[in-house]
């Protein structure tokens, strides 16, 4: 709409407003159907990537200032051919460019006059982009704060319903063998070994609580992540230490295979 008026008032037959969006490109989303000799969707935003900035409206861009031409332009493929041209950039209050405004096709052709009248204009639609810029990143920073929300939803949904897997396991053997011990005349071979068991129960339930703990200060901020580099042949021998005195006393082969290098 604005660029609409500004072609009307300044008596130009065409004329487009773009803003630079997040990776630095121009976008433009009035840029109209009519200037392009081949029939594009207009529905569709067009970019153009600040790597391939050329002409009049890509010197404007990237030396910050107004021009014009009334002869000697040059255009992307499919554009159509105008006598004349003339490009603004729109700048915020830190004076980097945000967008512009080009327009084309003025009888007589353009002066210092409209130069300044232009620059005008965009002065004054300057914070009015701005503000509507800082709204679309608003917007995208609060449907990315919602996505990940949601993800970290169903990631604890999931991290609850382990939990809660792995937590009873430990239990019910704590439980099932402490009920085992009321038995009156227990052998003191069984209850020694019911005793073992109970004991390692409880140091898993220990350990996950543990995990648990470790867990909920990450989520809070107060357990700090080093990263460091580590030998996974290593850890699975460490691992693998650990559990192999576990299954020797249950009489449970318990082999592993690393390819150090």
């Amino acid at each position: 709409a604005a660029s609409c008026k500004v072609k009307s008032f300044l008596r130009c037959k065409y004329g487009f407003l773009g803003y630079i969006n997040k990776n630095g490109d121009l976008l433009c989303p009035t840029l109209s159907e009519s200037v392009w000799k081949e029939k594009i969707d207009i529905h569709e935003e067009i970019i153009f990537e600040r790597g391939r900035w050329a002409g009049l409206w890509g010197h404007s861009l990237l030396h910050n200032n107004v021009i014009y031409k009334n002869s000697g332009l040059s255009f992307p493929k499919g554009h159509i051919t105008l006598k004349n041209a003339m490009a603004a950039p729109i700048n915020n209050e830190k004076n980097e460019v945000i967008g512009q405004i080009t327009i084309g096709e003025k009888d007589g052709g353009f002066h210092e006059d409209d130069k300044i009248l232009l620059k005008e204009i965009c002065n004054y639609l300057a914070p009015l982009l701005s503000a509507s810029l800082n709204e679309i990143d608003y917007k995208k920073q609060l449907i990315l704060a919602k996505e990940k929300a949601e993800e970290s939803d169903r990631l604890k949904s999931a991290f609850l319903a382990n939990l809660s897997h792995e937590i009873r396991t430990p239990l019910n053997g704590i439980v099932g063998f402490s009920q085992l011990l009321k038995k009156d005349g227990i052998h003191i071979a069984k209850l020694k070994r019911y005793v073992d068991i109970i004991n390692r129960q409880s140091f898993q339930l220990l350990s996950i609580i543990s995990d648990i703990v470790d867990i909920s200060k990450l989520d809070t901020g107060m357990l700090s992540v080093f990263k460091e580099e580590f030998s996974i042949p290593d850890l699975i021998e460490e691992i693998y230490t650990v559990f192999k005195r576990e299954h020797n006393k249950l009489k449970v082969d318990f082999t592993i295979q690393t390819d150090k290098k």
